[in-house]
């Protein structure tokens, strides 16, 4: 029985010569076949493996050109970074500026603080002049930057192409930015914020302030003068002390203040009618000589006309600090006495004598034979219509020396209480002054207030349009020539002259936030630095850096965050708000909170890869044009400042060795700090 054919046929039928080589007469496989499939498999190994690698190297150039596009955005996104620290600098720097000086419009408005409220204006002021400078040396070194950043562009993203050639596989290249040209406009930057309004409004503020505050000095003076002459001076002589010690005047009628606070002229005016009322009620003429009895009638009739006088007199205080008064002058000699009722008033009682008219004390008078007849005046008396009586031989004179006695000496009543009645009128005055300054005050509290709304508008508006080059991206570019491939390869194994073609690629990046750096720390280290530089040193000065300070930390943080750092600072002098100081501090406040200073995005940004045609699309650039224009204006071979050239349009040798982004003067303490970046030793050269 056969299993099969000896060669796959019948045998009757022979094997071909060819296939025997391959195939012995039992129909298996000989050695030459075994090796030959040996062979074959490992040339196409051999051969994948050599196409693989060839395939590698060939696309090696995209990745390269992937960071060169990133190398030259990162130029980019630095810039990004200095150029918003400036930035939420001069802003903050303004913001503070405003505050303080509006701090110092409130503090002009509390009497007896004007001298502070000047300081703080005169910081504020310096404040927004450091700033000014300050944004005006920014505006001119990210300027200035700008204008060197496609070389850097150029420069970095060369570097870093270049530093991936190995052996045989050179590559060469670089990163254009787009826009290629610096669109940025920093006109509004150093624009001016009008402070000049405030500082005058300031000083009109503190010129009325001033007045205030003499006037309600004379207000006080003449109060405590007044409170004394009534009851303060007790137990020496005083208001208080006579009515107690000649009327015997006690609890509600006779009350004594231990302090001028709780004092008021109305006190006085009560005291004096209750005086008054109780001395002419217990004066009781009479006496044993006619000269007593006399001085007794005198005395009654002036405490009668003093009591009248007195219900005459009021005192109101007004809700606008203002008070109405009235203290009634009584006489203090013969003249001031002659000028009185006391003269005119026919209040004496008249007899007929022996055929005349003749005037008396009172009707008891003991010199009276006669039956009263009517009642005449001094003023008659002088006149020669009435008579003197011999007895009591009453006179003007006699009347006169009852005002003079009391009123020239301390133990007197009325001594005391024409202190009280002059110090009351020069009280009025100033209260009214204090009432018209107050108001004058609070008209210009409200036109700084629309000031204040002004300068921090302005400020609002005043921000950069940053767009450097590379701000829509970079496009990296990467060539690599025709190579011979090394020896060690693969491919040159199998091929005595294997070489690799040109290569080119293109690539793309933009910048994106990290969001990892959302709380990123820059501005606080910014700070810190420029602290240790400065040398911050005086309270008023710490104040004012430590509101900047928290003000540029709170760059990132909402508008929200910002209002209330502006207004804690405010609030340091809320132990001394009043008035006009303390309503404009409230609006100042309400303007501060709803002001809307929106912050920028403060996370940092990083390079990114994108579709380079997103990139030349918003350039308004043609994918395919712009890039073969690209390699052909690229050198095939050169350094770093040949690109440089070819792309930022500047030789490396006539870049500044050193670009000051921005000087800082430091308000109040003086100085200045430069900010400066260098160029040469940025770029690896000298």
């Amino acid at each position: 029985m056969q299993n099969g054919f000896t060669c796959g046929v019948e045998q009757t039928q022979s094997c071909s010569p060819l296939m025997s080589i391959f195939l012995n007469d039992e129909g298996g496989f000989t050695t030459i076949a075994a090796a030959t499939t040996l062979l074959v498999v490992l040339a196409l190994l051999f051969g994948l493996v050599a196409v693989g690698q060839t395939m590698s190297d060939a696309y090696e150039v995209q990745s390269i050109a992937d960071a060169g596009a990133l190398a030259g955005e990162n130029v980019v996104a630095k810039y990004t970074t200095v150029a918003t620290v400036l930035d939420a600098c001069v802003l903050s720097m303004g913001l503070t500026g405003i505050v303080t000086l509006g701090a110092g419009l409130i503090v002009s408005c509390i009497p007896g603080f004007q001298a502070a409220g000047g300081k703080l204006t005169e910081a504020g002021r310096e404040v927004l002049k450091s700033r000014r400078e300050f944004a005006k040396s920014v505006a001119k070194g990210l300027k200035s930057f700008e204008k060197v950043m496609p070389a850097l562009i150029a420069a970095q993203s060369y570097a870093c192409i270049q530093s991936n050639s190995k052996g045989s596989l050179h590559y060469t290249g670089a990163a254009i930015p787009f826009p290629l040209e610096s669109k940025s406009d920093f006109g509004s930057l150093d624009a001016d914020i009008n402070d000049e309004d405030m500082v005058k409004k300031s000083e009109e503020i503190q010129k009325k302030t001033e007045q205030k505050e003499k006037a309600q000095k004379k207000a006080e003076e003449a109060k405590e003068k007044a409170w004394k002459a009534d009851c303060g001076n007790s137990p020496s002589y005083c208001m208080y002390e006579r009515a107690s010690v000649l009327a015997s005047l006690s609890g509600q009628d006779n009350p004594l203040y231990a302090s001028v606070d709780a004092w008021t002229f109305g006190v006085p005016l009560k005291r004096a009618r209750a005086y008054y009322k109780t001395r002419e009620s217990h004066e009781s003429i009479g006496g044993a000589t006619g000269e007593e009895r006399n001085d007794s009638a005198c005395r009654k009739a002036f405490y009668r006309y003093a009591y009248q006088e007195v219900c005459k007199g009021f005192y109101q205080e007004n809700e606008d600090g203002t008070v109405e008064c009235s203290f009634p002058n009584l006489p203090r000699n013969m003249q001031e006495t002659k000028d009185t009722t006391l003269y005119t008033d026919k209040s004496w009682p008249c007899s007929e004598e022996e055929g005349k008219t003749v005037l008396h004390s009172d009707a008891d008078c003991p010199g009276r034979k006669g039956a009263i007849t009517g009642y005449a005046s001094f003023s008659d008396l002088d006149r020669g219509k009435v008579e003197t009586c011999p007895y009591c031989k009453l006179s003007f004179d006699d009347m006169g020396k009852v005002a003079s006695a009391s009123t020239s000496i301390e133990n007197g009543f009325e001594h005391h209480w024409k202190i009280v009645a002059d110090e009351a009128k020069i009280y009025q005055g100033a209260r009214e002054e204090i009432a018209k300054t107050d108001e004058e005050v609070k008209e210009l509290a409200r036109q700084s207030k629309d000031l204040f709304a002004k300068a921090l508008e302005e400020l609002s508006v005043i921000r950069p349009t940053l767009c450097p080059p590379g701000a829509w991206g970079c496009v990296g570019v990467a060539t690599r020539g025709e190579t011979e491939l090394p020896a060690s390869s693969i491919s040159a194994v199998f091929s005595a002259h294997s070489r690799l073609p040109r290569g080119v690629a293109i690539s793309g990046a933009v910048l994106a936030p990290d969001e990892a750096t959302k709380e990123n720390n820059v501005l606080a280290d910014f700070f810190d630095s420029l602290s240790e530089r400065a040398g911050f040193v005086g309270t008023t000065a710490d104040n004012i850096f430590e509101l900047w300070g928290s003000l540029l930390v709170s760059y990132g943080s909402t508008y929200k965050a910002i209002g209330s750092k502006a207004t804690g600072f405010l609030d340091k002098f809320d132990g001394v708000f009043a008035g006009a100081g303390k309503w404009l501090k409230n609006k100042i406040a309400e303007l501060l909170e709803g002001a809307g200073l929106q912050p920028v995005d403060m996370r940092l940004k990083r390079p990114v890869l994108t579709n380079s045609e997103n990139i030349l699309s918003q350039a308004g650039c043609s994918k395919e044009a712009t890039i073969r224009e690209a390699i052909l204006n690229m050198p095939e071979q050169g350094s770093f400042m040949d690109y440089a050239k070819v792309i930022g349009k500047v030789a490396i040798k006539d870049l500044p060795p050193e670009i000051t982004l921005a000087e800082l003067s430091i308000p109040i303490t003086g100085g200045t700090i430069p900010i400066t970046i260098n160029i040469r030793k940025l770029l690896g050269v000298t």
